[in-house]
């Protein structure tokens, strides 16, 4: 390396760049495990060669599935309906619907949610109110009337709502921390042949150097360079390089640590 190539520290865009490091988080979490686990890694690749299902293929078996889900809910409504007025005579029935309403459930709560809820309270509603007009006689089937009033307002209460993913979490505290860190705009931070330099501008005497030898790795994104070494990241944005160019630090690091892109 010709020369020193120094950054400085900026506001972070945190809605900008939370994808960013999300994915760059989640890269180091696999990457670790494929240290850890490389054999594991080795039988996970080779299964993602196999010959995937055409587009064709698994829309048709997506919807069996839904169309299975419907069947088996209807049969774990109405069986069960019979089954729990008279248990005792009617058991079986009770438990084959008991049975088919559980995978019935399942299948369509993976699948089609908001006709699960749908389907299920309308069936509910009537139960409870069938099983509270007539308690003596009917009462049992209170039952399965309120499960159905459960799983149905679970359903639609949960429908649009998307799995939280947990690198988006840590990502967005990670921005945050940085964010608020005092006095990062004096920081500033150069990549010299001897190592990664943590200095300040209005301290010049004071000044941290973290050897390459530290690093686990550099993590590259669209924006962001991000050295990460005893389990710390530092966030780097490429629109404040102060000194060199991209091109060579990225040949530099190479030459030096185990360097990624991440592609988000």
């Amino acid at each position: 390396m010709d020369q020193k190539i120094s950054f400085r520290i900026t506001a972070l865009d945190a809605d900008h760049l939370r994808p960013q490091l999300s994915r760059a988080l989640e890269q180091r979490t696999e990457l670790i495990s494929r240290q850890k686990y490389p054999k594991m890694w080795e039988l996970t690749e080779k299964l993602n060669r196999v010959e995937k299902v055409p587009n064709t293929m698994q829309e048709y078996r997506a919807k069996r599935r839904r169309m299975l889900g419907i069947l088996n809910w209807l049969l774990g409504v109405f069986l069960p309906t019979s089954g729990l007025m008279e248990p005792q005579k009617l058991l079986i029935p009770l438990l084959v619907g008991a049975v088919g309403f559980s995978v019935g459930v399942v299948t369509l709560w993976q699948n089609r949610r908001a006709l699960l809820g749908v389907c299920s309270l309308f069936p509910g509603v009537i139960l409870t109110m069938v099983a509270l007009g007539n308690p003596a006689e009917l009462g049992t089937l209170l039952i399965l009337g309120i499960a159905c009033l459960v799983i149905g307002a679970a359903a639609l209460l949960t429908k649009g709502r998307k799995k939280q993913n947990p690198f988006d979490k840590a990502a967005q505290l990670l921005l945050q921390e940085k964010s608020t860190a005092a006095g990062m705009e004096h920081v500033r931070i150069t990549f010299s042949p001897e190592g990664m330099v943590i200095s300040r501008a209005d301290r010049e005497q004071e000044t941290h150097l973290v050897p390459y030898s530290s690093f686990e790795w550099v993590l590259e994104t669209e924006d962001l360079i991000l050295p990460m070494y005893h389990s710390a990241v530092t966030i780097l944005q490429k629109k404040d390089l102060l000194t060199g160019n991209l091109s060579e630090l990225r040949v530099f690091l190479k030459a030096q640590t185990q360097y990624f892109s991440v592609t988000v």
